[in-house]
């Protein structure tokens, strides 16, 4: 209910087509997301297509049909990403997209081309020698950095505001 009200339909739509073609050209998708597998399979399956053996996230262990708090390892966070790809993809990726300090490993795992999205310049990292996310990847030949309309939706009142979580910034479409 929650993805029906608040997220249905709110895939960039350059992503969309973007995988799209790479899926024409016979290129086999996979997704890597930092967040929590059972939430991301159903809904990234029924928007884009993608098998949900082919979507990765936190996996939790299952007990008598329930989940539990025990998370199983490789937890796909910053390096663990890359442990990810080595340990159920097995292949190193033709083309890796990110848009965040955490795909950094990640993203060195391409043999091919990185595409970064709407990456942070304000926010200096340390495990990016101190520069920004997108001024680390800036001079790199094989990255491309690309813009797509992200903005929140002002009609919703999030929790996450409620609990003083800070919003991802806007990055509106130039």
């Amino acid at each position: 209910v929650c993805y029906q009200n608040k997220f249905a339909g709110k895939f960039y739509p350059e992503m969309k087509e973007l995988l799209a073609n790479l899926e024409e050209y016979g290129f086999e998708i996979w997704i890597v997301t930092a967040s929590t597998e059972l939430l991301y399979q159903r809904f990234v399956h029924e928007q884009l297509g993608i098998p949900v053996d082919r979507i990765l996230g936190v996996k939790s262990c299952i007990r008598d049909g329930i989940v539990t708090d025990e998370v199983v390892r490789p937890i796909p966070q910053d390096a663990g990403k890359a442990e990810v790809i080595h340990t159920f993809i097995k292949a190193r990726p033709l083309i890796v997209g990110g848009n965040s300090r955490g795909d950094m490993e990640m993203m060195h795992e391409s043999v091919g081309l990185r595409i970064l999205v709407n990456p942070d310049d304000a926010k200096p990292e340390q495990a990016m020698g101190g520069k920004t996310v997108k001024s680390y990847w800036e001079n790199d030949p094989m990255t491309l950095i690309v813009a797509s309309d992200d903005r929140p939706d002002e009609s919703i009142e999030w929790t996450t505001g409620k609990l003083g979580v800070a919003r991802n910034p806007s990055h509106p479409k130039p």
